[in-house]
């Protein structure tokens, strides 16, 4: 049980590390001027690497999660439904080029059995 949640611990601590990581590659260059910055993010790591304060287990379930919970809820309801519409758009330009292929290479007899078949 001691290891399990040690290596739960851990595993929140390099989840954690990673999206602080992403994140500072994009804002660094807005916030890196402001007094004290690198003295606060100093404290934060070394908050998350001591293991008597519980930073990350804290900072994942109130931070980590409900954000993600968010991301998850808005991707399902707007951008999934656009990415369903961009694949089935796409996928009748594949499908109309792929029977107009089809069709110029058939010769008159299949061409009239075809049309048969369809209606």
């Amino acid at each position: 049980v001691a290891q399990a949640k040690a290596g739960a611990n851990l595993l929140m601590f390099w989840t954690i590390l990673s999206c602080l990581s992403i994140h500072e590659q994009f804002t660094e260059a807005l916030v890196s001027w402001l007094p004290m910055y690198y003295v606060l993010k100093c404290g934060l790591l070394g908050g998350l690497i001591l293991p008597q304060i519980k930073l990350p287990r804290w900072v994942f379930k109130r931070l980590l999660v409900p954000t993600v919970n968010a991301s998850k809820t808005y991707f399902k309801a707007s951008v999934w439904p656009r990415i369903g519409d961009r694949l089935s758009s796409v996928a009748r330009v594949v499908h109309v080029g792929g029977v107009t292929m089809y069709l110029e290479h058939l010769d008159e007899q299949e061409l009239h059995a075809w049309e048969a078949d369809i209606q």
